[in-house]
């Protein structure tokens, strides 16, 4: 319900342009007058900080694509980097991940915990809090995994998103102001879904030491 609740958020204001006061703004090249046309590599970019699994603890976090679940933005499981055995990218929280394989999949969401992540996944830096948000909800809306699906590099064996034509991907900046009302609106959501997600490992955790002693 949370994540529905952000999504809407974001197709009223930047998909039907549907923002506070919308009546009375005009429409001007195509994006609301006092907004800016913006490209996603103007918000954001790629992280490929690469780490060899032997510099990792064993208990490092791990996301790969087995983890992400599909359309939702959150990363709610993971293991642990001991059996880790390749090259893999490093995240921090709050970045965010985006599975290349197979973009179509719609596996994308964000880091609640430090980790490294699988080299199949492009792992996401919006350049300012402010704007974690806006791309958060971008790269994930239906319309830029559509894109970023029929963009794909056909590999020999399934196709790749394609992290330079992804970031042409056209984004509609509002000033300011509006930016900080859509930010100061999805920043709590997410931090819910943040706070139920380790509730809920939590949860799993006390489950997995007490129903052996039950049974």
């Amino acid at each position: 319900l949370l994540e529905e609740s952000a999504r809407l958020l974001y197709q009223e204001w930047f998909v039907r342009l549907r923002f506070p006061a919308y009546e009375h703004t005009r429409i001007v090249d195509g994006v609301p007058e006092g907004w800016e046309k913006k490209t996603l590599g103007d918000l954001c970019f790629e992280v490929r900080e690469i780490v060899n699994p032997t510099e990792l603890e064993p208990d490092t976090p791990y996301i790969g694509l087995e983890h992400i679940p599909r359309r939702s933005i959150s990363l709610d499981t993971w293991s642990q980097a001991e059996k880790v055995t390749s090259t893999k990218h490093k995240y921090i929280a709050g970045y965010i991940l985006f599975g290349k394989i197979r973009p179509y999949f719609h596996k994308v969401g964000i880091a609640f915990i430090d980790g490294v992540a699988s080299s199949d996944a492009i792992v996401i830096r919006p350049i300012s809090d402010e704007l974690r948000s806006l791309v958060l909800l971008t790269v994930s809306s239906d319309g830029f995994v559509a894109v970023a699906s029929k963009t794909a590099r056909e590999g020999s064996k399934m196709p790749r998103a394609d992290w330079k034509l992804m970031k042409e991907y056209h984004v509609p900046l509002p000033p300011e102001g509006m930016l900080e009302v859509f930010s100061e609106t999805i920043e709590p959501i997410v931090e819910q879904l943040k706070l139920l997600v380790f509730q809920n490992q939590k949860l799993k955790a006390a489950r997995d030491i007490l129903l052996p002693r039950l049974m």
